[in-house]
């Protein structure tokens, strides 16, 4: 009997040991629950409250909708507007491809510069006459006469290289201007040099079509050799303007277009002054004729370019 009592009493110890050793673990379990609940922040808790939508198209697409402000503050700032996804879930933030206009006009200029070296290599004089000739009107007519065919191709490329450049310095003005922006670059690329190349092949074809039917032939093809050589060191003035106008900051690209156009006009003015030299002694004998013809060679061609 005495066994049993003390037996009961060990048992209803032990049960208020345990039973009180379980109340103080639950109340310091919501004790540290409450403190760790004082530090979280609200806007945490609102993400918690406010639902996530998700796109059903792509699972590992969140919306931006269910982020907190400052998170989207600081996605809009850091300019991340498109992410891509691997294949294990992870988001990585898309890299801008450099433009194509760039690329395209790096391409470009490249070539440029390698025709240019061709030229130099083929007559490494050729780029001093030029600038000689552009200034002195008795050598330009020494280089006229003394014309062979080993110069031929050299000429031939010096004003393909203008037509190049000239053509360039359009393409560039009229991205500038958003003129025809729907055509790509290279499109809009061989227009424009295609329709300088038309521009001034039907002018040098006028010129041989009046030298072969008017007996003014040598005064002419003096005339149309001095076009060549004028519009040749255009070409060469172009080229680094051109360089500058794609890919010089703005503020200092701006200045390059203004710059080309008074090129073009003060090259135009120079040459049509030399036109007057050559064709002085037709002006004052055959004013319709040369009227006729600054309207058909020299005016119709700028209003159509």
């Amino acid at each position: 009997m005495r066994s049993n009592i003390i037996f009961l009493l060990c048992f209803f110890c032990l049960s208020h040991l345990t039973f009180a050793q379980n109340s103080s673990t639950r109340e310091n379990d919501s004790i540290a629950a409450l403190e760790l609940s004082s530090l979280v922040p609200n806007d945490s808790m609102s993400l918690e409250k406010e639902p996530i939508k998700v796109d059903s198209s792509n699972p590992f697409e969140i919306i931006n909708s269910g982020l907190p402000a400052d998170v989207k503050e600081a996605k809009s700032q850091t300019g991340i507007s498109k992410t891509d996804t691997s294949q294990h879930g992870f988001q990585f933030p898309a890299i801008n491809a450099p433009k194509k206009s760039q690329n395209f006009l790096f391409i470009v200029l490249l070539i440029y510069f390698g025709l240019l070296t061709a030229l130099v290599t083929l007559n490494r004089s050729l780029l001093g006459k030029i600038l000689r000739g552009f200034f002195n009107e008795n050598y330009l007519r020494m280089m006229f006469r003394v014309q062979n065919p080993s110069v031929y191709l050299s000429y031939a490329l010096i004003y393909l290289f203008f037509v190049l450049n000239a053509g360039l310095f359009v393409y560039l003005l009229f991205k500038r201007e958003n003129v025809l922006g729907a055509r790509t670059d290279l499109a809009l690329f061989f227009w424009c040099v295609l329709g300088l190349g038309a521009i001034y092949g039907l002018k040098h074809l006028i010129l041989r079509l009046i030298g072969a039917i008017f007996p003014v032939n040598r005064e002419v093809q003096f005339f149309g050799f001095t076009l060549l050589i004028f519009n040749s060191l255009l070409g060469l003035l172009l080229l680094p303007v051109n360089a500058v106008l794609a890919f010089a900051p703005e503020w200092l690209s701006k200045y390059m277009i203004p710059l080309g156009l008074i090129l073009f006009v003060l090259v135009y003015f120079y040459r049509q002054l030399r036109g007057l030299l050559i064709g002085s002694k037709y002006l004052t004998g055959n004013p319709f004729h040369f009227f006729v013809y600054l309207c058909t060679v020299e005016i119709a061609p700028i209003i159509i370019l």
